[in-house]
């Protein structure tokens, strides 16, 4: 649920910095909030509950508010820059049993972070961190605290730094993500990954194996998404298993088809090219109930054409003359980096 598309960070690869002329900042209404989890409650099957969409979720005026009605219904968490999350809010956010509180990195040294993190002070999320950890040690809590770290070709040389300031904060967790959204001719070289066909970047898989090992020696629980591409049955969103709901209500398969901009396109880049793609909504919240858009019959195709692909498990790359239509994945997915687990 994107409780909030506003932001108090301008990180230069972000959607919204980028798309700034088109950018809808604003929150979601406590009321809207309130339909979806009852509504998402009454299927009983709901999981998890993640606060978060392209905005910074600490922002929302009645933030605590929204934790209060979700914290004993079902396991919830949120990404954060972290700029917000002073002592009182962790104590109050752990004393909710909150799951999951990640937190956005893109450097291991103040330089570096800030640059591209325009706005959120490496050494201020410094101090928040070390208080979190504190508070969590404290209470006994066993909230997952995860570091994200944006892969990009001017701070990947920090990961292995990187990996020694997270065990010496006390993060336990730590995920090297990719700038898997490229919306603009000049993030094209951003990629710390390889293009489908490409060659894969020795130097660069060669620093990431680095802290990877290092993460082992330290005890650290660290993940790296592919830097290759290779087709996948489903995409890391898991569209057959989750929905995104945005700001205002709309629902979604997942955060990079509903931008809140104006207008029905987005721009998406792919493999050198850059276009404009379609908005994706199969409903809105606030005139259905949430059961009804996701049996629709649009989203239930949507969902299908990835079912289908499912039958063929490992084999789909081995069976390339036989790749018939009725396997092809949504053509709004097609050309997105996160089918090809990047």
């Amino acid at each position: 649920m994107e409780i909030s598309s506003s932001c108090n960070a301008n990180c230069v690869y972000c959607p919204r910095t980028i798309l700034r002329d088109r950018w809808t900042s604003t929150f979601m209404n406590p009321k809207l909030f309130h339909k979806i989890i009852k509504e998402a409650l009454e299927v009983r099957t709901i999981e998890y509950m993640h606060l978060q969409g392209w905005g910074e979720p600490m922002l929302h005026p009645n933030f605590m508010d929204l934790v209060n009605e979700i914290s004993g219904k079902v396991n919830f968490g949120f990404t954060t820059n972290a700029t917000l999350l002073h002592r009182d809010h962790a104590e109050k956010l752990l004393s909710r049993g909150i799951s999951v509180i990640a937190i956005s990195f893109a450097g291991a040294h103040a330089a570096t972070h800030d640059l591209i993190r325009r706005g959120c002070d490496f050494n201020k999320i410094i101090r928040n961190v070390k208080d979190l950890i504190a508070v969590k040690r404290s209470v006994g809590s066993d909230v997952r605290v995860i570091a994200s770290f944006i892969m990009l070709p001017m701070n990947i040389h920090e990961l292995p730094e990187f990996m020694e300031l997270c065990s010496g904060l006390g993060i336990e967790e730590v995920t090297l993500d990719n700038l898997s959204y490229v919306l603009s001719r000049n993030m094209i070289t951003w990629r710390a990954f390889s293009d489908p066909y490409e060659e894969e970047s020795k130097h660069v898989k060669r620093i990431v194996d680095m802290a990877m090992r290092r993460a082992k020696e330290l005890g650290i629980k660290a993940f790296s998404y592919s830097l290759t591409c290779w087709e996948l049955i489903e995409c890391p969103e898991k569209p057959t298993e989750t929905v995104f709901i945005n700001v205002n209500g709309e629902v979604s398969p997942c955060v990079f088809l509903n931008l809140p901009v104006n207008g029905h396109e987005i721009p998406r880049c792919f493999m050198g090219r850059c276009f404009k793609l379609g908005k994706v909504s199969f409903g809105n919240i606030n005139d259905k109930h949430l059961i009804d858009v996701w049996l629709s019959k649009d989203y239930i195709d949507f969902r299908v054409k990835f079912s289908r692909r499912s039958l063929l498990e490992g084999e789909l790359m081995n069976l390339v003359e036989d790749y018939a239509f009725e396997y092809l994945p949504p053509q709004q997915c097609i050309s997105c980096y996160r089918l090809y687990g990047v």
